[in-house]
Order: C-alpha cells, then structure tokens, then sequence
C-alpha cells in the first residue's frame, strides 16, 4: 500500500520534468515575468481610473445618488464618527476602482495577448532549446520540492493532531517519501526547534 505514495510522488517529479523541458525557462520566465507586470498595470490602471473618475466628479456624485437611495443613517456611523456621506463616497470609490479593475485587465490582457504571439515567434530549438528545456526541468523540480516540503512541514508541524499523525505515520512507511518527509523533518526540527 505505501508504494502508491512513492509511485504518486516519482510521477509527480516525472511530470514536473517533461513540463519543465517542455516550457523551458524562457518561457517560464516571460510567463512569469507578464503575470506580475499585468497585475502591476491593472491596480495601477484601476486606480488612475479611479483618480479620473474622482476628479471629473464622478465619485462624489455616485456618492450622492447612493446617499439619496440609502438614505441618513448616521446612528451606525456615529460609533466609528463617520458620516452618511463619507461611507457613500468610500463605496463610490470601490465601485469605480472595481469598474477600473474589470476595464485596466482587459486592456491589458489584449496587449498581453499581442505580445504574446509576437514571443511565440522566436525559435526555441537547437543548443539554445536543449539549454532553456534543462533549465526548465530544473525549476520545475524545484517547485516541485518545494510543494512536498511545503506539505511535509504542514504534517511535521501539526503532527500531534492524531489526524496528521496518521498520515505521518503513512508517509515516513514508504521508501520514496519517507526519506523526503525525514530529511525536510529533520530540517524544520533544527530550525524550528
């Protein structure tokens, strides 16, 4: 029964490897590399839309209409000494920031898009693809080791709920992950303490 844990993990690491030689590093980071920028551009994006919408007026007067639906209630508020008013104009400025947010992603998902397809068009083959397909592998693997250590420090650090405890038992059973649950343990037992 403990061998479906190693065939689990050995598989896991398989995967990892033919992914990472497949994606190779290069593209891993462009990938990487587009996902943090668009994030950036987009609250950036949202929140000069915001900042437009806020001086041209459109936030205090969405504030207005929400303060003529909702009406005064200043009895909740006056705990925090907040106004009607304020509250309305803080849920104006979340929803333009959300509008800024839905509008900024897709206009930079487009441009994501396009130079998407323009980084597709650079070769990825020869000694330069071998060299990106290793380097691929190898940070792939090591996101893959970082995810079993990740898990093993979860069932390391609660490992007297008995629920853990059974399954630490399990793993340090088998050969494969009971070597690596021992070495990460035996890691997060000297630093941790």
């Amino acid at each position: 029964m403990y061998w479906i844990l190693d065939t689990v993990i050995i598989l896991f690491v398989i995967w990892a490897l033919v992914c990472g030689f497949r994606r190779g590093i290069v593209n891993m980071l462009a990938t990487t590399l587009s996902v943090v920028l668009l994030f950036a551009l987009v609250i950036v994006g949202a929140a000069g839309f915001t900042l437009l919408c806020y001086k041209v007026g459109g936030v205090n007067n969405l504030a207005y209409a929400l303060l003529s639906v909702l009406g005064e209630t200043n009895s909740l508020f006056k705990l925090f000494e907040i106004s009607s008013f304020d509250v309305c104009q803080i849920l104006s400025a979340v929803i333009f920031f959300i509008i800024g947010l839905i509008l900024a992603a897709i206009l930079f998902w487009s441009l994501g898009r396009l130079l998407r397809k323009a980084y597709d068009k650079i070769p990825n083959t020869g000694v330069f693809g071998v060299i990106c397909g290793i380097l691929g592998a190898i940070v792939y693997l090591v996101i893959v080791c970082a995810i079993l250590a990740g898990l093993a420090f979860v069932i390391w650090y609660f490992r007297d709920v008995q629920f853990f405890a059974e399954i630490e038992s399990f793993v340090a059973s088998s050969q494969i992950g009971g070597w690596f649950y021992k070495l990460v343990s035996g890691l997060f037992a000297s630093m941790i303490g």
